[in-house]
């Protein structure tokens, strides 16, 4: 009974966390039920999300690929 009413406490706190409405989701004991049009906005959130991710990790990869070869090219240049 206690992990059940924990579940539902996390699962209502990811929903507050994202700012979505109580208004537009109810937590059952098994199952989480969205009025309609939810998902979609839900799938917004997540895309967004995942494309702040994507272009931070692809930033961070850049990066470090640059000063990489900046190091190789200096280290050839002063090396002597």
């Amino acid at each position: 009974m206690a992990a059940e009413k924990e579940d539902k406490a996390i699962a209502t706190a990811c929903f507050d966390h994202i700012g979505l409405s109580p208004d537009k989701y109810r937590v059952g004991h098994t199952k989480v039920f969205f009025r309609a049009g939810v998902l979609g906005e839900l799938e917004e959130i997540r895309d967004d999300k995942l494309a702040k991710i994507i272009t931070w990790l692809q930033a961070t990869i850049r990066g470090f690929i640059t000063t990489k070869r900046y190091k190789k090219l200096h280290e050839q240049r002063y090396d002597f």
